[in-house]
């Protein structure tokens, strides 16, 4: 399971810290820097956001479609080895579901606290 942020959170907050250390007080006032960066994380977290609120529904839809599926496995009579195999790729993929929300979460906190 995933245990720390993806790299391009850690990456992101690594490259604005550069800007402002690099500009502020030089090339831009500190309240212009200030300013920059205000808009700037506005606009990487309106889309974090979307892209978030993206992928958490791609998942879910996929898991409701996995869950369907075994239920109409279930409800059949007759199993054989495909559909064995179904169910060991329908598992593998709820636990990929869950490790996907687990990074989200890793990277979510480290956004919040950076």
């Amino acid at each position: 399971a995933p245990t720390k942020p993806s790299n391009c959170i850690l990456a992101t907050f690594r490259h604005l810290q550069t800007f402002s250390d690099d500009y502020n007080g030089t090339l831009l006032s500190s309240d212009e820097c200030q300013e920059f960066l205000t808009i700037t994380m506005e606009e990487i977290t309106k889309r974090y956001y979307d892209l978030c609120s993206e992928i958490l529904s791609s998942v879910r839809k996929m898991e409701e479609s996995m869950q369907r599926l075994k239920r109409v496995r279930e409800s059949s009579r007759t199993p054989s080895n495909q559909s064995q195999n179904m169910t060991t790729s329908a598992s593998s993929t709820l636990t990929d579901d869950n490790k996907i929300r687990k990074q989200i979460q890793n990277d979510v906190t480290a956004f919040t606290t950076e």
